[in-house]
C-alpha cells in the first residue's frame, strides 16, 4: 500500500515539480545570496574561515583517504536506503567497504526521490551538528566545527554530482537538471540556517519561506514580462 501510494504521488508531482524548480532557480539563488550576505555581516567569522578552508582542502584530499571515502559513501548509500524504506521499497542489502566502495541493493524500479536524495539531503551535516549541540559545543569552537562540517558536506556532494552518475540516469537527466540545483540551494540554505542558529525549526522555516517567496517573485516576474 505504501509503495503504490508513494509511487503514484511521486509520479504525479515529478514534472510539475521539475518545471517549478527550474523556473524559480534564479529567485532561489538570489534568496541564498541574501542569506549568505546577512550571515556574513552578523559575525561568525571563524565559521567562514573553516568552511572555506575545509572546502578547499576537502576538494583536494577527500578521495585520498580511506576514512573520508568510507564516510561519504556510507552517508550516500544510507540516504538511498532510508528513502527506499520511507517510500515502501524493499532493501535487500547495504554494503560499504573500508576503501569507500559501496552499494545499496534496493528493489527496482527506483523512484526519483530515492535516486536523487543523497545529492540534496545533507544528512551527515545535521547528524554531526546535533551531536555537537548535544555535547554543548558553543562559541568559537562551534563556529569552527560547523564550518568544517559544512565544507566537508559540500565537497562530498559536489564531487558525486556528474553527468555519468547512474542515479541521474535513473531519475532522468532532464529531470535531474531541472530539479537538483534548486533543491540543493533550498536544503543547504536550510542547513546553513540551522548551523547559524542551532535550532532545527529555522531550517524548515527557511526552506518553506524561500520556496514561497521565490515562487511568488517568479510569478510576478512572469506577469510583468507578459504584461509588459
Amino acid at each position: 500500500m505504501l509503495k503504490s501510494s508513494a509511487s503514484l504521488i511521486l509520479k504525479v508531482i515529478k514534472w510539475p515539480l521539475a518545471l517549478l524548480f527550474v523556473c524559480i532557480l534564479p529567485a532561489v539563488a538570489l534568496e541564498t545570496l541574501k542569506l549568505l550576505k546577512s550571515q556574513a555581516t552578523q559575525g561568525g567569522s571563524w565559521f567562514w574561515v573553516f568552511a572555506g578552508a575545509s572546502t578547499v582542502i576537502g576538494w583536494m584530499t577527500c578521495t585520498r583517504f580511506r576514512v573520508t571515502r568510507f564516510l561519504t559513501t556510507m552517508e550516500h548509500e544510507f540516504i538511498h536506503v532510508l528513502l527506499a524504506w520511507l517510500t515502501g521499497l524493499r532493501v535487500e542489502s547495504l554494503k560499504v567497504q573500508s576503501d569507500g566502495n559501496g552499494l545499496a541493493m534496493i528493489e527496482t524500479p527506483f523512484n526519483w526521490l530515492v535516486a536523487l536524495g543523497p545529492y540534496f539531503i545533507p544528512l551527515a551535516l545535521y547528524l554531526y551538528a546535533f551531536i555537537s549541540i548535544g555535547m554543548g559545543v558553543e562559541g568559537t569552537v562551534a563556529e569552527a566545527l560547523f564550518g568544517l562540517i559544512f565544507g566537508y558536506e559540500m565537497v562530498a556532494n559536489i564531487r558525486e554530482s556528474h553527468l555519468q552518475q547512474t542515479d541521474f540516469q535513473i531519475a532522468g537527466r532532464v529531470f535531474t537538471f531541472c530539479f537538483l540545483p534548486t533543491a540543493m540551494l533550498l536544503t543547504y540554505g536550510g542547513a546553513f540556517q540551522f548551523l547559524a542558529s542551532g535550532e532545527l525549526g529555522t531550517a524548515w522555516h527557511y526552506m518553506g519561506s524561500t520556496l514561497e517567496t521565490s515562487t511568488l517573485l517568479t510569478w510576478n516576474w512572469g506577469q510583468g514580462l507578459i504584461g509588459g
